[in-house]
C-alpha cells in the first residue's frame, strides 16, 4: 500500500491555516482539499467526522499552542510586569501580528458542537484567571475588571483587524495595553490604575 505523503500533524497545520483565514462558516471542503492537496476521501480518512472533526482537532491544537505561549508567559515565576510584557509579546506572535483570526471569532457564527463551546469557554476563562492573577500581583486594583477589559481589547482588535483586513487595530490594542498597564514604564507614578465600575 502506498504511504501517504503527509502525516496527520502536517495536514492539521494546513487545515488550521484555512480555518484561521476563513472562519468556521467560511471554510469549505473545497478550500480544505485545495490547501492540503488531498481528496475528500483522504481527509475523511484522517477525520471521519468531517469538517466538525477537523475544526475540533484544529481548536485543540491552537489552544495547546495558546497554553504553551500566552498562558505560560502569565504563569511563569517572573516578576508580574515581565509576565505582562511576555504575554503581550506572545499574544502578538500567536495571532501573527493581527493577520490571523482569533479562535473565538472562528466559531462565533454558525452551529458549534458542545465540545467546541465548552473548550472555548474553558480557554477564555483560563486566560482571564491567569491575567487577573498577574495584574493583581502587579498591584493593580480591580484586577478582574482590568483582565476583562484587556482580553476584550485584544479580541476586539482582532475582530476589527479581520473585518477591515488591516492588522493595525490589533497592533494598536496591544500598544494601548502596554501603556495602560505600564509594563514598560520605569516611573510607577505614570501607571493607569484600575477600571472603576
Amino acid at each position: 500500500m502506498r504511504k501517504p505523503t503527509k502525516d496527520r500533524a502536517q495536514i492539521l497545520c494546513e487545515l488550521t491555516e484555512v480555518f484561521r483565514q476563513n472562519g468556521y462558516d467560511g471554510t469549505t471542503l473545497s478550500k480544505l482539499t485545495e490547501k492540503t492537496g488531498l481528496e475528500r476521501a483522504s481527509l475523511y480518512h484522517y477525520f471521519p467526522g468531517g469538517k466538525r472533526a477537523m475544526a475540533e482537532a484544529m481548536l485543540t491544537q491552537v489552544l495547546d499552542e495558546l497554553s504553551e505561549t500566552v498562558l505560560a508567559a502569565l504563569n511563569s515565576s517572573s516578576p508580574p510586569t515581565q509576565r505582562l510584557t511576555a504575554m503581550l509579546d506572545a499574544t502578538h506572535d500567536f495571532y501573527n501580528g493581527g493577520q490571523d483570526l482569533c479562535f473565538v471569532s472562528i466559531f462565533a457564527i454558525g452551529e458549534n458542537s458542545d465540545h467546541i463551546t465548552s473548550t472555548l469557554r474553558q480557554a477564555v476563562m483560563s486566560w482571564l484567571d491567569s491575567l487577573e492573577t498577574t495584574l493583581g500581583d502587579a498591584g493593580k486594583p480591580d484586577a478582574r475588571s482590568l483582565a476583562n477589559v484587556g482580553l476584550s481589547c485584544i479580541q476586539g482588535g482582532l475582530v476589527l483587524a479581520g473585518v477591515t483586513r488591516n492588522s493595525q487595530p490589533f497592533v494598536d490594542a496591544i500598544s494601548f495595553l502596554r501603556q495602560a498597564w505600564c509594563v514598560d514604564c520605569d516611573d510607577d507614578s505614570t501607571r493607569v490604575e484600575g477600571v472603576k465600575g
